[in-house]
């Protein structure tokens, strides 16, 4: 098998609201063991799932997740209910509009909506 990207770990201050969290957002969410601790899956991955590096700056300076969300208004309003509010304002391209907030555990999350 070639080198891939196989996924992503999270860690959370309580496990159980940052997946809730993103259930919320329309995530599926299970909480299963296998040989370690109880975690929480949360998915799917998508088909078009990319991995990207940039520079750190001062406004951006840690790794961040990137969702895609069917709206951001719709996504924003999750947020809202945990006490999140946006870090950036909408950015708008010819085939996405993003905006950034951070999820419970102030992990950045870029909010994606294709056009």
């Amino acid at each position: 098998m070639p080198t891939q990207l196989a996924g992503f770990i999270l860690r959370a201050k309580d496990r159980n609201v940052t997946a809730k969290f993103y259930e919320d957002l329309g995530l599926t969410n299970h909480a299963h063991q296998h040989g370690g601790p109880v975690h929480h899956e949360i998915g799917p991955v998508a088909r078009d799932f990319v991995g990207e590096i940039y520079a750190a700056s001062q406004n951006f300076s840690q790794d961040a997740l990137m969702l895609y969300v069917d709206s951001i208004p719709d996504a924003l309003l999750v947020a809202k209910k945990y006490g999140i509010a946006p870090t950036t304002k909408i950015r708008e391209t010819a085939v996405i509009d993003f905006i950034y907030i951070t999820d419970p555990d102030a992990r950045p999350l870029m909010l994606i909506q294709k056009k």
